[in-house]
């Protein structure tokens, strides 16, 4: 087996994900669903646009996900990673590259200052002696 293969197929394929399967023994990988539409739906949240190039088949046969993707609600017995996924479960997008959302801009957005904030700031740099004006 090619050193790439190996990689492929022992690697998470969450992107940003540095998890391995001989790493530990408190994750399971799971490999990808049959299913085209769900597996559509694994590669689109686990960010990882070079995936998308890839058939369902492919990364089905060669490609793994860990179960640090998923919520303990989508594992059959949710203390157990090693138990099995849930038919319906799909990875979350926990190492996803941040995206801009409306949601994290209004996060990022300084609050509005406040009248008498902005009455404050007025004040003190009319105080303030610019060079031009200092002989006058």
């Amino acid at each position: 087996m090619t050193e790439e293969k190996r990689n492929q197929t022992e690697q998470c394929s969450a992107i940003n994900c540095e998890n391995y399967q001989c790493d530990s023994k408190h994750l399971a990988f799971h490999r990808f669903p049959k299913d085209p539409h769900r597996c559509a739906s694994w590669v689109e949240n686990l960010g990882n646009a070079s995936l998308m190039k890839i058939s369902c088949k492919e990364l089905r046969k060669s490609y793994n996900v860990c179960s640090a993707h998923f919520l303990p609600s989508q594992f059959k017995r949710p203390s157990d990673v090693h138990a099995g996924l849930k038919r319906d479960a799909v990875p979350t997008r926990a190492n996803a590259p941040k995206r801009s959302s409306p949601l994290d801009t209004e996060l990022q957005r300084k609050r509005p200052k406040q009248r008498q904030e902005m009455a404050t700031k007025k004040r003190k740099q009319s105080h303030v002696v610019h060079p031009s004006n200092a002989g006058h």
